[in-house]
Parts: structure tokens; sequence; C-alpha cells
């Protein structure tokens, strides 16, 4: 399941960068932050007249204001394009591949009683067509656009700027446009495929389209000038959103472009696409919110003290953690960096930096499938857990928030504090990689090569621990410098079928070999303070599903090459994904890449 959101991730970054531009002479990725700057300078008046809608005081922003390189944009365009046939091509041959697959609840028999019901009650209640028919007819005019000529024949402008940001609390999308006519004749297109009718109207002297059918939230669009101005309204707040998204209320103080560059010089980014999320904001505007909404509720027997006082509890937290911030860090045609951090108090990034462990001799195969690696210094993650158990009792003791028990949180701390503390304590980290996996004709595994690694105060004391479970590991003697030993016979349970497996021994490392002793190693290779890390090579793991689909007794006969077709193309998309996860003085970071 983490796999797949990595994957959709890496979706979102790469199709971020079809909002940006293609100008030819904007810097390559190995560009100072000083010419970012600079490149600021030159679209700043744009950007600057954008920005002004923006109030000062937003929640949240994300915005691009530098164009991304023509090579970069045209290589991903390319890459996604092909991701996007593959899909729109094959999408019925995958349903019905999908469909074919057993459930776990059910026998075959039941599933087909069940699809004929549900057939024919989607036959008895259709519905007129809706939003969401709307909204795929639109995806599939752009699949069939996703070019430089084909967007801009939508009416999108590469080099312009786009903008998403809060309004109180809901958000606001602003994208500027190469051809209002042409993306308006996009949305009339995606209106008649669909059969959904727009509600086209006047605001003022702007066209506009103001949904009326929604029960809780209703949707603006507004086309201002050169760009489209999006957002979602409440019944009571929908002349506040227009009076926004046409301008003709503007925040009494706006966002400033000066601001901004000092946002994205001060962390580092390049002005591809950055953000921040001020949580601490966030939540103020969310207690009056929530408060006005309960109250309106619950009447009488809204205990707003209780409300309050629970909610002053969350608060506390953003003193400790009061903002998240998010960028691209390099850029070029065959990688991506980008870059979350979730800020952290001074005293709290201090507690933080002491939980992971120094990583030092580790080692992992060359060219691994998939890896993953957790380095926890487990006495200092006790501490700091039971500094926030602590504080987590006290805030809730001077706020007299009811939901949360003092004494049952205090009384947990010795519990936790033992589990940490017997046996636990030793480890320090833990790193597995797969090195080569094949499958037989039945899509069994026919060859598996496999590594892992244990850091621990005394490797020994491990095996003598695995000995009161199988006295068979008492018997093995491993030298310090190295060398794989193989398991004796009988330390695997008779009738499990296992590759060959190894053991080696050198400082604080106990190594395991499956099914090769002898492959190559590199040291493993992470920033420092660093507490999980990943690798996925996509390609390699999209091809190893290909053939467990091309295989499985359920989807044999069936149209499985359009499916593999699809696989195959997300595993060049997706190309080679890490991250890491560790911290530093600014708080907790998230490093995450892509390469091709």
């Amino acid at each position: 399941m983490r796999f797949f959101q990595k994957t959709v991730i890496s979706l979102m970054i790469a199709a971020s960068l079809t909002a940006c531009s293609d100008n030819k002479n904007e810097k390559k990725e190995s560009a100072t932050t000083e010419a970012v700057v600079t490149s600021q300078a030159k679209t700043s008046d744009k950007f600057s007249e954008m920005l002004a809608y923006v109030p000062a005081d937003t929640a949240y922003l994300m915005a691009n204001s530098v164009a991304v390189p023509d090579d970069v944009l045209e290589f991903q365009m390319k890459r996604f394009q092909m991701l996007v046939s593959a899909l729109s091509a094959n999408i019925k041959s995958i349903t019905d591949v999908a469909n074919k697959m057993p459930s776990e609840d059910s026998d075959s028999s039941a599933s087909t009683e069940a699809k004929e019901t549900s057939d024919a009650t989607k036959e008895a209640t259709k519905e007129e067509p809706n939003a969401g028919d709307f909204i795929k007819a639109l995806l599939q005019e752009f699949s069939t656009n996703l070019n430089k000529d084909g967007l801009a024949k939508l009416g999108l402008k590469f080099n312009g700027h786009s903008m998403f940001y809060a309004l109180d609390m809901l958000p606001v999308i602003r994208y500027e446009l190469a051809n209002k006519e042409a993306f308006k004749a996009l949305l009339s297109k995606a209106e008649k495929t669909s059969g959904y009718k727009l509600e086209w109207s006047k605001c003022g002297e702007h066209d506009c389209l103001v949904s009326k059918k929604g029960k809780e939230l209703n949707i603006a669009t507004v086309f201002v000038g050169d760009h489209v101005a999006i957002a979602p309204f409440s019944s009571e707040k929908k002349q506040q959103v227009m009076d926004h998204l046409l301008g003709t209320k503007k925040p009494e103080k706006s966002y400033k472009v000066a601001d901004w560059n000092t946002f994205v010089s001060e962390n580092g980014y390049k002005g591809y696409g950055e953000g921040f999320v001020k949580l601490n904001t966030m939540l103020g505007k969310l207690e009056q919110f929530l408060l006005t909404k309960t109250k309106q509720e619950q009447g009488d027997s809204f205990d707003e003290q209780a409300f309050k006082g629970c909610f002053a509890v969350v608060k506390a937290h953003t003193k400790n953690v009061p903002e998240l911030v998010f960028g691209i860090k390099e850029l070029s045609e065959k990688a991506i960096k980008y870059e979350v951090v979730v800020k952290t108090a001074p005293e709290v990034s201090t507690v933080l930096q002491g939980l992971p462990n120094k990583l030092t001799d580790m080692k992992q195969p060359t060219n691994p499938i998939f890896t993953l690696g957790v380095n926890m210094n487990m006495p200092n993650l006790r501490n700091a857990l039971t500094q926030y158990v602590n504080f987590l009792a006290t805030s809730g003791e001077e706020h007299k928030c009811a939901a949360i028990n003092p004494v049952e949180l205090r009384k947990s701390i010795g519990g936790l504090a033992m589990a940490m503390t017997m046996g636990a304590s030793q480890f320090k980290s833990i790193f597995v990689a797969l090195d080569n996996l094949e499958l037989d004709n039945n899509g069994k595994p026919s060859k598996v090569e496999a590594f892992g690694t244990v850091v621990a105060d005394d490797p020994m004391a491990l095996l003598q621990m695995l000995a009161m479970v199988n006295p068979q590991f008492a018997t093995l003697q491993l030298p310090d410098n190295g060398k794989p030993v193989k398991l004796p016979v009988g330390v695997i349970p008779a009738g499990l079928v296992s590759p060959e497996l190894s053991l080696s021994r050198q400082g604080r490392l106990l190594n395991m070999f499956v099914g090769n002793d002898q492959m190559a190693l590199e040291p493993i290779s992470v920033k420092e303070n660093t507490i999980f890390w990943n690798v996925t090579d996509s390609k390699r793991y999209y091809g190893l599903m290909n053939k467990v689909i091309e295989q499985a007794p359920e989807t044999k006969g069936e149209k499985t090459k359009e499916v593999m077709e699809v696989m195959n193309a997300l595993g060049e998309f997706s190309g080679v994904m890490s991250q890491q996860i560790g911290f530093d003085k600014r708080g907790v970071v998230l490093d995450y890449s892509i390469s091709y």
C-alpha cells in the first residue's frame, strides 16, 4: 500500500510540472538560488497581480513563480503522455480483469448473483449526468492533448502562474490562461460529451459558472481577465467568495512577492512549485468554524467551555509544530528531488535529532528491487514519548479537557518504558533488501535473492535468544570478519521450502544472505539523522507484477496483455523512487526523489 502511495506522489509531482513554463530561456536545474530570484523578478508583474488576491494571513499557499526548463517539461510530458495513453486505451481491460479476481468474502456464484443484482439496480435507478461525468469527460480531453501544442489548444498557458491558497479555510485556485475562449470551448465540449449541463452566467462583466445543486458546498468558476479562479462556497459565504474571486473586495493586506521570494530562497527551493501550511493559523480559523457549526447543531446542550478546553490542547501542539513547508530542491530531465518539512520548535528539534543512531558500515545490494531501513535509538525514543505523554497529561489538566485522563496517561508511561527497555533497547537499525526475484510459469518464486542487516549492541545475543526457540542456533559460530556461514540443517522447520540462508557478523552488524551469499554490496548512503528510508525500482517491480498477472489462474485467458501494457507504462513513468525521513534543526524532513 505504501508503494502505491508513493506512485501517486510521483504522478502528482510530474503532473504539476505541466502547469509551469516551457520557456527555453529559463535556467537549468543547476541554477543557483540567486538566479531563481532573478527569474522571479522577470515574471513578478503578473505574479504580483495574481498574488494580490491572496490574504497575507492565508493558512496555506502553493504557487509556481518560475518557469520549468523546456527540455525538462518536454521529457516529463512524453512520459506522462505514455502513461495516460496506456490507461485510456486499456481501462476496460483493466476493469474486466479486476472483476475476475475472486472476493475474499464470497464465492464465485455469490459474486455473479451480486453482479447481476447490481447491474439491474443500476439500470432501474439510472441517474441524470452529474459533475463526476463532466470531470471524466474533461480529463479525457486532457489525456489526448498532453503535449505542448495540445495544451495550448486547450487555452492553458505553459509559462503561466498558478496558485492554491486559503480564503478563511476553503481553497481557492487561480490559473493563468493563454486563451480564455479556447478554455471555455474545452468546458463546453466536455459538457456536450458528458450530458451534464453547465450553468453559464455573468458575474458583473465576467463570465462565470456557479453551481446551485450542492447541499453543503457549491463551486464557483470565474474568468477574471486572463486567468480563471475557482472556489467552493457555502450558501452563507456565497457573496464573500464571489467578491473575492472577482476582485471587487481584495484583501486589506495581501501576500507579497518579496515574502514569496524570501520563502523560496531561505528554503533553497527552485520556484517551480512550492508552498506552506501554517498549522497554527489553520487551527485558529478551524476553531471558529467548528465552534459556530457545533453551536448551531447542539443548541442549548452545547458545552462551549468544554469545547474550548479540549481545542486549547490541540492548539498547544502548534506551539511546537507551527508550520509545514514543501518544494522542489532539484529538477532535471533525469531527476526530481522534493522536500517536505514539518517545522518544530527548537527544543523539539533537539529531541528529534537524538532519535536516530549514527549509521556506520551498513551495506546494501548494488541494484536492488526494493529496500527498507529503520534506524531508531530506543532509549531516546522512550524518553521522547515519556515527555510527550507528560505534556499531553499536563495540557489536559491545565485546560480542563474531559477527553484526556491524566492519571491513566501517566500510568501508561511505566508500561511503555518497560516494553522499550527490555530486549528492544539493544536494537539500533534494521535493513532489508530484495535483490532479485524470479517467478516460474505458475507465478510462484523460483529464485529469491535478498539481504538483511540488524545492528545491535551484541549481535550474538540475538542468536542466543533465537536458540530459545530452536537450539540449532546455539551451534552457530560466526567469525567477526564478515564471512558468511550457512545455516545448519534443522534450523529451518521441516516441510518449509526455503532458499539457502547464510549469516555473517561484523562488529555490531548481523547480516543475513538469502539465496546468494556472494552478492555485490556497497555502503548505504543516507542523510545524517535518518530514521526511515526505502528505494523501489518501479520498472522491475511492475515487471514482477506483470508476471503474477500473466500466470494467475483467475486471469488466464483474459485480456492481460492490455493490463501488462499499463504496468509497463507505470514502471517506465515512475522510475526509481526513494524517500528518506529524518530530522534536522528545522524539524521532521521527508526527502523524496524520482530518477530515470
